[in-house]
Order: structure tokens, then C-alpha cells, then sequence
């Protein structure tokens, strides 16, 4: 069966995509890693035609995620910016110079975004993550249905993000060069 009008808009192509079928003429630059990440996303979720219950999903599998959290990640340093509930998010490097996030939050709501942004992240080289526009939450229909200062922490925790990649693209690797 072919996928549907929703998946197909994601499907790689070319490394350029529009939101044509999301109202919105926005061009995106994507990494082919990140691209089939998005669509084993979109595919994954798929079955669930409401969004309301693709939300609930993400926050119950991120609340059962049972990962230790770095003693480090509770710190001012990892703060998320412009968020209203309390969130961490941190990120490293690991041997092959790709990108490692983890995160926390007070909110239940707010810790499956962000477990389900960093999971998106995390594995992709750092060139990748810092020039990429790729949402998965808004890909999966998801950030149309948080409230405005939601949608506002959630830019923040991408940007927090995006930066901590380009610092990682910059500086020294603990990976082989």
C-alpha cells in the first residue's frame, strides 16, 4: 500500500523539502540521516489518526524510559531558556563524533517533547543537527495542539539544541577526527 499524502511529504526526494501539504511554503534543509530518522517517526506513528493520542504515547514511553540521568544535567549551565516549566537538556560527543542528548523536566508533557526531540537528535553528526530544520513534533502533528507558551519552550529547547551542535561542530571531538 502506498503511504499516505502525510508520510509521502517527508519521503526522501532531495535534499530539499517544503511543507506544501502543512499550508506552509517553508524550504528545509535536511541531513539524510536525520530525513530517515523522521520517516521511521512518521511511519511509527502513522496508526494513530489522533494527535491528542500520539502525544499521550510519547509522554507515557518517555515516563517508562527508565536511563540514568548525569548528575551534571540538572544545572543552571543546561537550562532551557524560555521555557516555562523546568528543562534540562544536555549533549556530548561520543566516539564516532556524533551527537548524544539527554534531557529532564518537571512536566510530564514537557519531558516526552523533549525526550522525543533529543532521541531525534542524538546519533546524528553535529554538521547535521546544527543545519537542519527538521521537526519531528511538528512533522508528527503534534505542536499545533500545544499552547503558545508550549510551542515557545519547545523553539527554545531546538535552539538549545542547534547550539550545542555548532559548538560541537567548532570545537575538538572526544571521537577519532
Amino acid at each position: 500500500q502506498p503511504p499516505s499524502r502525510f508520510i509521502r511529504a517527508f519521503l526522501p526526494q532531495s535534499r530539499t523539502k517544503t511543507l506544501a501539504d502543512f499550508g506552509s511554503s517553508v524550504k528545509l534543509r535536511t541531513a539524510p540521516m536525520l530525513q530517515d530518522k523522521l520517516t521511521e517517526l512518521i511511519e511509527m506513528y502513522a496508526p494513530i489518526d489522533d494527535a491528542q493520542e500520539r502525544m499521550a504515547l510519547i509522554v507515557d514511553s518517555a515516563g517508562r524510559r527508565t536511563q540514568a540521568e548525569p548528575a551534571s544535567l540538572r544545572s543552571e549551565e543546561n537550562r532551557v531558556r524560555g521555557c516555562v516549566s523546568a528543562a534540562w537538556i544536555e549533549g556530548r560527543i561520543d566516539e564516532q563524533g556524533r551527537c548524544m542528548f539527554v534531557c529532564a523536566a518537571d512536566s510530564p508533557l514537557v519531558g516526552g517533547l523533549l525526550t522525543t526531540l533529543c532521541g531525534f537528535f542524538s546519533g546524528a553528526m553535529p554538521e547535521e543537527v546544527a543545519s537542519s530544520d527538521l521537526d519531528p513534533l511538528e512533522a508528527l502533528g503534534l505542536v499545533r495542539h500545544l499552547s503558545p507558551t508550549r510551542r515557545n519552550g519547545l523553539a527554545s529547547a531546538r535552539k538549545r539544541i542547534r547550539e550545542l551542535a555548532l559548538g560541537f561542530a567548532a570545537g575538538p571531538r572526544s571521537g577519532p577526527s
